[in-house]
């Protein structure tokens, strides 16, 4: 059996005005149609650097999850 390799959840939030028309008179579909539509245009306006900046973060908290180690006066860590 093959372990899934760890991995972490990315969470963006997207303030998205929904019309209260829309909301009350469109059917399910239709406001399904209308959400994914406004959600595919928030992620195409994103800034590229919001992007890097969000990389940078999840590769700092993953540094941080690591295990502090012994390391020698040149950095590299004690072989055990």
């Amino acid at each position: 059996m093959v372990k899934p390799e760890p991995s972490l959840a990315w969470t963006v939030q997207f303030r998205i005005p929904v019309p209260v028309r829309l909301a009350r008179r469109a059917s399910k579909t239709a406001l399904e149609k209308w959400l994914a539509r406004a959600v595919v245009e928030a992620i195409q306006s994103m800034p590229p650097e919001f992007i890097v900046n969000s990389a940078l973060r999840v590769k700092a908290d993953i540094e941080k999850a690591v295990a502090p180690r012994l390391v020698t006066s040149s950095g590299k860590p004690y072989r055990v």
